[in-house]
């Protein structure tokens, strides 16, 4: 994904005349972390640019743990239905070429852009372990990848 991203930034003209520039200026990553803020909605309480090193484009911090949900869960009475996420804070790495992407991208494609930085969000959930149903996101998933192949 990072790559088809890279691919839409090069032909989106942003960064056609420097192809190495991975890392966002400050100006940009503000720019960026209130765009995702924005369009990420109740999910998401915060976009912030993270300051420690990270191997992925975001994380997700200050949220509650899985082994509390589950433990509400069972307080609900184990229902099948998944259990509301509290807003937690999205941390973005402005060195991760699929950051750089989106930045891009926002401005050529705003509406695949939204549904990039909602995959970033759900890829964060299930990284900490939060997204009861992964299910969810796979419309999503393959929208993006219809628009990155076309």
């Amino acid at each position: 994904a990072g790559e088809a991203l890279k691919k839409l930034s090069d032909e989106a003209g942003e960064e056609a005349a420097d192809s190495s520039k991975t890392v966002l200026t400050k100006e940009e990553t503000d720019e960026l972390t209130a765009w995702m803020r924005d369009n990420m909605g109740m999910q998401v309480k915060d976009v912030k640019v993270s300051d420690r090193y990270m191997t992925y484009p975001a994380i997700v911090v200050d949220f509650e743990s899985p082994a509390v949900r589950r433990m509400m869960k069972m307080m609900a009475g184990n229902t099948d239905e998944p259990m509301p996420l509290s807003p937690c804070t999205v941390e973005i790495n402005p060195r991760d070429p699929v950051i750089s992407g989106l930045f891009a991208l926002k401005g050529k494609d705003e509406e695949l852009a939204r549904k990039v930085a909602m995959q970033l969000l759900d890829n964060a959930l299930i990284a900490a372990g939060l997204l009861d149903n992964p299910q969810s996101m796979l419309k999503r998933l393959n929208e993006i990848l219809a628009a990155t192949v076309n």
